[in-house]
């Protein structure tokens, strides 16, 4: 599969429909925005940073749990994982017991790590899995992603 601008961006909105309506599975979802993160991350698209700082978004001043959650999902269409994490995670101060915000929270802590990665940022990355973990103990991508960060953290630290 060739990978483009189209393509990441038809992924990333697939992420946002399987919280919409459940049209697919949440490994496969993670797994598509993990790839489409990984490759913005890389600065194989500057374009798409470009874009996403004129982009214009539907919410501007969140004030409920629902459009905090909706704001980040919109942001991290457009690969602002910074501000997308702390749009869900008001959406989860306000709302702390939906499952749904705390999986968005989780999956933009992930691909903001998956980012650092990418940038050899590995401690930074590390805690962030770490965050993604508190969130979603269960999380099976914020477990192996830790688990490589803090190798490869470790593995940078020791001296020649």
């Amino acid at each position: 599969m060739k990978l483009n601008l189209t393509t990441i961006f038809g992924w990333l909105k697939l992420y946002g429909t399987y919280h919409e309506d459940l049209c697919m599975s949440k490994r496969i979802a993670l797994s598509l925005l993990a790839a489409a993160g990984v490759w913005l991350s890389v600065g194989t698209c500057s374009y798409a940073t470009d874009m996403a700082d004129d982009a214009k978004l539907s919410t501007p001043e969140p004030t409920t749990a629902l459009e905090h959650n909706n704001r980040a999902l919109e942001l991290a269409k457009h690969g602002r994982w910074t501000e997308a994490i702390d749009e869900h995670e008001a959406a989860v101060a306000q709302d702390p017991n939906n499952k749904t915000f705390k999986a968005n929270l989780s999956a933009s802590l992930i691909r903001c790590a998956d980012s650092l990665m990418g940038k050899k940022s590995y401690e930074r990355a590390a805690e962030l899995y770490k965050r993604a973990l508190n969130v979603d103990a269960d999380n099976l991508s914020a477990k192996s992603g830790l688990n490589e960060a803090s190798k490869l953290a470790s593995s940078a630290e020791k001296p020649l």
